[in-house]
């Protein structure tokens, strides 16, 4: 099995259990941008399973931010009250 064969397979692995830990979604992150730099390497086969898997992620991370966020009363650049 070869380096980008062993990022793909972590890769795919990481995004199919999202329920980690912060450290393991940077982990993830850092083999995604890997597989990024080693792009033009990937056979058709390879590049479409990141596509999928890299598609997967994204709704599932846009899809918890959803779920996540804040309440209406927070706003980006907002200052707290003053006591």
């Amino acid at each position: 099995m070869t380096a980008i064969e062993k990022n793909l397979a972590a890769y795919e692995a990481d995004v199919d259990f999202p329920a980690v830990s912060g450290m393991e979604h940077l982990q993830m992150l850092m083999t995604r941008s890997e597989l990024h730099r080693v792009q033009g390497q990937l056979t058709a086969e390879q590049r479409t399973r990141l596509a999928v898997q890299t598609r997967a992620c994204c709704s599932r991370r846009i899809c918890s931010i959803r779920r996540s966020r804040p309440s209406p009363t927070w706003r980006v650049g907002a200052r707290p009250k003053r006591a």
